[in-house]
């Protein structure tokens, strides 16, 4: 082993492994710097790594082969240490150790977001890891931005959509910029277009400026003002109008995102640029129909949706190469399927139309995106999805559906923590999405966090002082901590309609701790009669009837119980026939 040492030595092995070793540590905390600058995708940086790791072996078998051994020729030649040989060794050591820390810690840290550690982790989550309570209130930085909704100036109805789609478009090309925080739409929807007190707003969406617009469509002309405001002081930062023919409306949207990214001091990388620039199609009829479908698919019920794929199909039959189009119709089905009445033809529609938009444009990122949402909704491959979702999030960091999708897939896995972090990432994109509060709360239920999850629904109910779920949220932690005075103070003033579902449950619930089931059998048949008489159908209607029946059994009333039971039968085995892979049916 001594022979081995002084070998090395003298072929200066120590000298050329500092040097090879301060070398790659600086080249390192290069390209982490300059490959993220130039849009680099994320594994480009862990491929340089590990070629500058794997270089070191091969630099010193390099050198051992080359440079011959002294003792070869000169045996009585002794080598000695020097105080610089010392040196040297005590600087590789040191950067070889400071290598091995950052290198673990990397791999630590992107463990907890990525998707294979997600997916191939085994052993349960832990339940001693304490949760911080992060508050739920918005927090602004200089580089925030919120959209409000464009004000239509024309009598059209048609323009108010296209008003609304141009909204859409430039919200969009913003929240592909890593160095902005943009506030989803759906929290901006809920303000007027040209609001009273932008400090207000500003405040509760925690946005530092605001984005106001207004569109104007006189036959093919189109007149496009927007304004920047800084939102603490109401001063204006920038505006600009546009007047453009409806052939050359398509690139206003990366215009004006354009001009917000220089005026915020924002920095664009040139895979950035090019998303915002790129240009979703030639046609104008095509383009309108886009932004009507858009705008539709933004609502859940079944009217509108059945509209947004109407336009949706007419944007792509007339320009086929819609890609664009195509992701968000594949979305539109998808997202039906995974409803309470899924049909097969929307299971098909979306496979038909993610394959088209694949065929077209793979590597767009709405394309991506609706890949991620088939891959979840109608395959159910929860692994797969999480993996798609986070290629999307790389691309589009401002994109609060792929932070929900991701949130609900690490719950769906186990993965409690991270589903926590996802929702509470998503919260502050959207802060004024009701969803994603329920869906926050729900992952502290099941972890049992009791006293977060109470923190959560009073600040909720904070901001969404008209919502009465949050109160029966509340009502159902006091129960889970078998605190049922708590919980019959929360449920006092709640009178639910038949179509109350959580209140329903709740007080149901909270009857059955009690025991009080004759209670029960009152308080649910007043439900069915009352649901009756308002024509109430469905599944809503047998859940009634189960609940009722599940009383009526408690107090052993055989015969009523049946009777309960039967009705419920009686709606379901129809629907069932229709919608055979239901499984609430």
């Amino acid at each position: 082993m001594q022979g081995l040492l002084k070998a090395a030595q003298a072929r200066k092995l120590d000298r050329v492994s500092a040097g090879y070793a301060v070398t790659g540590w600086i080249l390192v905390q290069a390209a982490s710097i300059l490959l993220p600058t130039f849009g680099a995708p994320v594994w480009a940086l862990r491929v340089f790594v590990v070629s500058v790791l794997v270089g070191f072996p091969v630099a010193l078998a390099v050198v051992w082969t080359v440079v011959p051994d002294p003792d070869a020729r000169t045996p009585a030649v002794q080598v000695k240490d020097t105080p610089t040989d010392r040196a040297l060794l005590a600087l590789l050591g040191a950067v070889v150790v400071l290598s091995v820390a950052q290198l673990v810690y990397n791999l630590w840290e992107s463990s907890t977001r990525s998707p294979t550690a997600l997916v191939s982790a085994t052993s349960p989550p832990s339940t001693s890891q304490p949760l911080v309570h992060e508050s739920l209130a918005p927090t602004r930085f200089e580089a925030s931005i919120a959209v409000l909704p464009f004000e239509s100036l024309s009598s059209d109805k048609d323009t108010g959509y296209f008003a609304a789609g141009i909204q859409d478009e430039i919200l969009t090309r913003l929240s592909k910029i890593r160095t902005l925080k943009v506030i989803s739409r759906t929290s901006t929807a809920q303000y007027d277009a040209r609001p009273g007190n932008l400090r207000d707003i500003g405040r509760q969406l925690g946005a530092a400026n605001i984005l106001e617009g207004s569109v104007q469509k006189v036959g093919n002309v189109v007149r496009i003002n927007v304004q920047l405001i800084r939102a603490a002081s109401d001063t204006h930062l920038w505006a600009e109008m546009y007047d453009r023919t409806l052939d050359d409306v398509f690139g206003v949207e990366s215009e004006v995102a354009t001009a917000i990214a220089t005026e915020l001091a924002a920095q664009v990388t040139p895979a950035e640029r090019s998303a915002i620039n790129t240009k979703l199609t030639g046609n104008k009829k095509a383009y309108e129909f886009y932004l009507r479908g858009l705008v539709q698919s933004q609502q859940t019920n079944d009217p509108n949706q059945k509209q947004a794929i109407a336009d949706l199909e007419e944007a792509v039959r007339i320009d086929p190469n819609f890609a664009t189009a195509w992701a968000l119709l594949a979305r539109v089905h998808a997202y039906r399927y995974f409803g309470p009445l899924a049909i097969e033809s929307d299971r098909d529609s979306a496979r038909a139309a993610l394959t088209r938009a694949l065929a077209v444009a793979a590597q767009a990122p709405e394309v991506q995106l609706a890949r991620g949402f088939f891959t979840y909704y109608i395959e159910r491959d929860y692994a797969s999805a999480y993996q798609e979702f986070q290629k999307v999030y790389d691309r589009w960091p401002n994109n609060a559906d792929v932070l929900y999708a991701m949130a609900v897939i690490s719950r769906r896995l186990g993965q409690w923590h991270a589903s926590s972090t996802y929702f509470r990432q998503a919260i502050a994109l959207n802060p004024r999405d009701f969803q994603l509060r329920t869906g926050l709360g729900t992952v502290l239920f099941l972890r049992r966090r009791f006293a977060d999850n109470l923190k959560v629904a009073d600040e909720t109910l904070r901001d969404f002082p008209e919502n009465r779920l949050p109160i029966i949220w509340k009502a159902s932690i006091f129960q889970a901590r078998g605190e049922l005075d708590q919980a019959d103070a929360e449920l006092k003033g709640i009178h639910p309609r038949s179509t109350d579902g959580d209140a329903i449950n709740a007080i149901v619930l909270q009857l059955r701790y009690r025991r009080h089931y004759r209670q029960g059998v009152k308080f649910m048949t007043e439900l069915v009669s009352l649901a009756q008489n308002e024509g109430l159908q469905g599944v809503d209607l047998a859940n009634l009837d189960t609940q009722l029946g599940d009383f009526q059994r408690l107090t052993g009333d055989n015969r009523a119980t049946n009777e309960s039971y039967s009705r419920a039968i009686q709606i379901i085995s129809p629907l069932l026939a229709t919608h055979p892979n239901n499984s609430e049916l």
